[in-house]
């Protein structure tokens, strides 16, 4: 199966393309890697309003009120969030989301864009816990693929959205 993750992921490797993430944790290059990274701006020009530009969505863990071994649960967190498994996680690809490891220099040494990670991370924003999240997203986008198709301008793309998101919410 194809997968446009791969597809971007290798055209921001290659230096083809460049990319803003609203994750941290999206994209994950291979060690050699000749992508660059950086925080997005948080201000459209110097001396604007500044606004977070990272969003979290899969850093929650938690347990559901309903579980029926919240204490199992709560054993599976505690190792899945220990130092040693984050630490263990990054030679598996994974995104720690410690700080010790985040801000490891060994780690670093073999991953710098761990410390961009980190940086996103501090001035992140939770995205909202609706129910709606799903169809939220698929307006989201399916407004911006007619924008970047040339099928819509950027303002009506964004009016759309707009209008389908606040009938969605009524």
């Amino acid at each position: 199966m194809h997968c446009i993750k791969d597809d971007v992921s290798a055209s921001i490797d290659n230096g083809s393309s460049a990319l803003a993430i609203g994750w941290p944790g999206w994209y994950v290059p291979s060690a050699d890697s000749a992508a660059n990274y950086m925080v997005s701006p948080t201000m459209a020009k110097e001396g604007a309003e500044a606004y977070n530009t990272s969003e979290y969505g899969t850093w929650c863990l938690g347990i559901p009120a309903n579980s029926p071994n919240p204490e199992l649960a709560m054993k599976l967190l505690q190792y899945i969030m220990s130092p040693e498994v984050q630490l263990e996680s990054v030679k598996n690809g994974g995104v720690p989301c410690r700080y010790s490891v985040l801000q490891n220099e060994d780690v670093l040494k073999d991953y710098p864009h761990l410390s961009i990670v980190c940086d996103a991370l501090d001035q992140g924003v939770y995205r909202p816990a609706i129910a709606e999240w799903t169809e939220f997203t698929n307006i989201l986008g399916a407004e911006m693929g007619n924008i970047m198709a040339g099928t819509k301008t950027v303002e009506q793309g964004l009016e759309d959205a707009q209008l389908q998101l606040e009938n969605l919410m009524a």
